[in-house]
């Protein structure tokens, strides 16, 4: 019963190295700019406070007062999505050696209903791996080609004995090999994975008329979508 990666291997004509298996923790993100002078202090022209504020004020009675005048609160529907990647395998092509990045992605959303949570669209889990995009080698029909990967290796009987299947083969960008380490760019397909079915998500609430002016939906995280 052959692997998995053993698989992509022969079908890629590439030669898997059957390396340590580890999970990435997170998302390597820039470093902030931090004040190196700290007796130096920036005056801004312009306050963002319509009514500038000296001390906390207490906010109960205007909430309150919100509450009785909108029963039905307007942040009614709440989004989130998650991936977990890990390193799986490193491969070689063309003498070059590329890691191999599985990832999980889930993507829920749940309604406020008379002050309760409540799951309202069924829950998206979805399995991934990225491969460099050298595994394909004319790159003619790179859809048909990743889809036709896909397809073989989900006939795998180590997959099918778990009762696991993927749902997509990615691929990373491996030229340029000096703007950005291969391990970032196949974990940066998998994050773009989740924010399509994120964006799946929400245009799947918008066509059943569920969100509008007084159903808002709060997402955690980007605040912008780029079209689909």
């Amino acid at each position: 019963m052959s692997r998995i990666m053993e698989d992509i291997a022969d079908i890629t004509n590439g030669r898997s190295f059957q390396s340590y298996k580890y999970s990435f923790s997170s998302v390597r993100t820039p470093s902030p700019d931090y004040d190196d002078n700290p007796d130096e202090v920036e005056s801004w022209a312009r306050d963002g406070e319509t009514m500038p504020q000296n001390r906390s004020t207490d906010l109960r009675d205007y909430a309150a007062e919100l509450a009785r005048n909108r029963p039905v609160p307007c942040l009614q529907f709440f989004l989130d999505g998650s991936r977990h990647v890990y390193h799986v395998d490193d491969i070689s092509y063309d003498s070059r050696v590329f890691p191999v990045i599985a990832g999980q992605v889930g993507v829920a959303c749940c309604r406020r209903i008379d002050g309760r949570m409540q799951a309202i669209h069924p829950t998206i889990r979805k399995l991934v791996v990225s491969l460099p995009n050298k595994c394909d080698k004319s790159g003619r029909y790179p859809e048909a080609f990743l889809s036709n990967l896909r397809e073989i290796l989900n006939n795998n009987p180590r997959l099918k004995a778990k009762g696991l299947s993927l749902d997509g083969v990615l691929t990373y960008i491996t030229a340029n090999p000096e703007k950005g380490e291969f391990r970032d760019r196949g974990i940066a397909t998998v994050q773009d994975y989740m924010i399509n079915e994120e964006k799946a998500m929400v245009d799947s609430l918008a066509q059943r008329g569920l969100l509008s002016q007084t159903a808002y939906l709060v997402k955690d995280g980007s605040l912008e979508y780029q079209p689909m």
